[in-house]
This record gives C-alpha cells, structure tokens and sequence, in this order.
C-alpha cells in the first residue's frame, strides 16, 4: 500500500494547523484563566448571611456581559487566525477557500451583532435614566 506525497502533505497541514491553532488559543488566554480581577460571582453573596439579593442577581448580569464582551474580540481573533490560515495553506484547494471565507463572514457578522446588542442595551438602559455608574463593560 503506497501512500501519496499529497495525502502526507495534507496530513502534515492538519497536524500543524492544530498545532498552531492549540499554541495561539492558549497563549492568548492564559493570562485571562490567571484572572487578577476577581469572581464574576458578586462577593457579597458569598459573605452576605442571607446570600445574594435582587442588586446582586443585576451585578452577576453587569458581570456577565463584561466578561462576554471581553471575551468575543479575543475569540474573534483566534478565528480570523484560524480562517487566514486555512486560506493560506489551501494551495488552490477551492473548499478550503469557501470554508476560510465562510469563517470569516460568520466572525464579522458575529462581532457585528455583539456590538450592535450592546449597543442597543445600552441605548435603552440611558433612555430609561438608569445610573450612569451602571456600565455595561464591568
């Protein structure tokens, strides 16, 4: 059984893909998972005797959503890495470019609705006069 110069190419593409892909996803984060700013759990409600309350439930959502839209541009990165990469090494293979492509647009769109959400939140919660300490980047 005699194996390809191209099936071992293709194999080593796969290989290196991942490998570059598990090295940025893990560089990028680490200092993140290290967290020095603290819970997105609110501390009172693991110091309050009657646990958490109605201001706190608000808190855990600010939390939520700061954490979420810190979160997206770094995976948005990784994906357009991944997405530049897959089109780089398509060397003309025609599925590889409409699958980069579509990565790309799904990121965009992603990022797109992400800050068109917060951006509408945000609009309501200015035109309703909550408190403007309330932010929703954390």
């Amino acid at each position: 059984m005699k194996i390809s110069s191209k099936k071992i190419q293709e194999n080593m593409n796969k290989k290196s893909s991942f490998t570059v892909f598990t090295f940025l996803a893990t560089f990028l984060t680490t200092p993140f998972t290290a967290n020095a700013g603290g819970s997105i759990i609110p501390n009172q409600c693991f110091t309050q005797p009657g646990g958490c309350g109605w201001n706190d439930l608000i808190q855990l959502g600010q939390n939520i959503m700061g954490f979420m839209i810190f979160l997206i541009p770094i995976a948005a990165t990784i994906a357009f890495v991944w997405a530049g990469w897959l089109y780089m090494s398509s060397q003309g293979d025609q599925g590889k470019v409409k699958q980069a492509h579509k990565i790309f647009g799904t990121v965009a769109l992603g990022i797109f609705l992400t800050l068109g959400a917060w951006l509408l939140i945000n609009t309501i919660l200015t035109f309703l006069g909550v408190d403007s300490s309330y932010t929703l980047l954390g």
